[in-house]
């Protein structure tokens, strides 16, 4: 896989960001589910698949539970 943005992973950050709005917006405007909705489920699955995924203590890369 070519990394199209070179070494500063707070690009793909950005990425994941305007992706998640994307997914509100559509949900919003398609089912009428409030945007902070879509984005707390996606948070918690975000969290959930890193503490699956990966052994770590924390849910957050950050390790701010």
């Amino acid at each position: 896989m070519q990394d199209l943005f070179g070494p500063n992973a707070h690009n793909w950050g950005m990425v994941l960001a305007d992706v998640g709005m994307h997914i509100a917006r559509m949900r919003l405007e398609k089912d009428g589910i409030p945007e902070i909705e879509t984005l707390q489920a996606l948070e918690e699955g975000y969290r959930g698949r890193m503490s699956e995924q990966f052994d770590i203590q924390h849910r957050s890369l950050t390790g701010r539970n």
